[in-house]
Parts: C-alpha cells; structure tokens; sequence
C-alpha cells in the first residue's frame, strides 16, 4: 500500500540551509506541501527553491491542515520549544533540521 506523507516545511533563522527531499524520500511517498514564507525564507527564494509546494504567510495554515502529516522545522525554529510544542499540539510528527 502507498500511502502519501505530506510535509509542512517552517524555517526561520540567518544562515537556514535548503531542505530538500531526495528522490528516495519521493519515491518513498513524502511530498513537500506547504512552506511558511517569512523574512528567513522569502516567497521569491521558496517559489524557486520549493516549487510546486504551496507557500503560505501563516503558522495555522500548516498546524490546522490534516492532511499534514511531519512538520520539518529548519535553522531557528528547530530551537523554538514553543513552536514544537505548538506543533505536538496539532498532532503532527516534528522532524528538526
């Protein structure tokens, strides 16, 4: 049985390193979602990084979509405990990069 991960990417902090997904995690049914844009990772750089995944300007248009499965958090969110606990909260799995 295929079943579809589907990934929420929150990244924030200077000197956030791409995240991407390998096409062993493709293969393997992760699919790259949403992104949160912010100052860390503006629109522009997301919509060439992340193409195809759907940018959203807010944290609850991520935790608030059930068919969101793992929520990677990248550079300074990784250290936030507050949004990984928010992110718990919301029943989604928390993968820190």
């Amino acid at each position: 049985m295929n079943t579809s991960i589907n990934i929420g990417l929150i990244a924030s902090g200077a000197g956030i390193q791409e995240a991407t997904l390998s096409s062993v995690s493709i293969q393997n049914g992760y699919q790259l979602k949403k992104v949160l844009i912010n100052d860390a990772l503006p629109a522009r750089m997301a919509e060439t990084k992340y193409p195809g995944a759907e940018l959203v300007e807010g944290l609850n248009a991520i935790l608030h979509d059930d068919s969101i499965n793992l929520v990677v958090l990248a550079g300074n969110a990784g250290s936030d405990l507050n949004l990984i606990k928010q992110v718990s909260d919301a029943g989604k799995y928390v993968r820190i990069i």
